[in-house]
């Protein structure tokens, strides 16, 4: 597991595993029809790069470099009981995992 995701793990108070389960998937199997579009959308932000860019690119600083990985999960609570729809996790440069 990387830096970022043992991190992650510590902020929201869970495990490795569960995280795993958080992450987005391009082909979701919920029931619930909007759980799946977000699935689907955020899988797409994160595995085209095209795409990503135009939408963040005046969000966040320039990610067009070629280290830049996006993750994306969805809701992922923490122990104030706040549940995000989606949480993007960035990560640049040479230590990229």
């Amino acid at each position: 597991m990387s830096i970022d995701k043992k991190i992650l793990c510590e902020y929201f108070n869970i495990n490795e595993e569960l995280l795993k389960n958080k992450k987005v998937r391009m082909f979701p199997s919920s029931k619930q029809p909007e759980q799946n579009i977000k699935h689907i959308f955020l899988s797409c932000l994160t595995t085209i790069k095209s795409f990503r860019e135009k939408l963040l690119g005046d969000l966040v600083k320039p990610i067009t470099n070629q280290t830049a990985n996006l993750e994306a999960y969805t809701e992922v609570s923490c122990e104030n009981k706040d549940r995000p729809d989606a949480l993007l996790v960035l990560t640049t440069g040479k230590n990229n995992p």
